[in-house]
């Protein structure tokens, strides 16, 4: 039995730290990658230390650089059966850019960002992907 309670310590340190590694990759600016031919906005997602993100939308042809929109909401990444789960709350409707719900993070590192949605929202969207680099 004195084996066991090591072990399992272990096993929670590490655990935990895995989430709060992820988090640390997550924090930043990333931009989405288009998933259209010839988009006409690009976005610009900003997650921050306080479970706060937003997303910037710009136009492709706008010369002065300043956002079209600004949209803010809140996150938060768990752990939940070996799987990284976001769960992503926007304030307010993007409009056909679907957001909230659970997502799988497929993949995160320092320099890419992929997350799957599975399940419908109120959006009506239940499949959706979204690939980012990081700026």
């Amino acid at each position: 039995m004195r084996k066991f309670w090591p072990v399992l310590i272990i096993t929670l340190i590490f655990f935990s730290s895995c989430v709060d590694r992820k988090t640390s990759f997550l924090i930043g600016k990333w931009e989405e990658v288009p998933r259209v031919v010839e988009p006409s906005r690009f976005y610009i997602w900003t997650f921050k230390d306080d479970n706060n993100f937003t997303i910037e939308t710009y136009a492709i042809d706008s010369t002065d650089g300043e956002p079209m929109a600004v949209n803010e909401g809140e996150y938060n990444l768990d752990r939940k059966s070996m799987e990284f789960r976001l769960t992503l709350e926007l304030e307010q409707d993007m409009g056909g850019h679907p957001i909230n719900g659970e997502w799988w993070v497929d993949e995160l590192d320092r320099s890419i960002f992929k997350m799957t949605r599975e399940s419908a929202d109120s959006d009506g969207n239940p499949f959706v992907r979204y690939e980012f680099v990081k700026l």
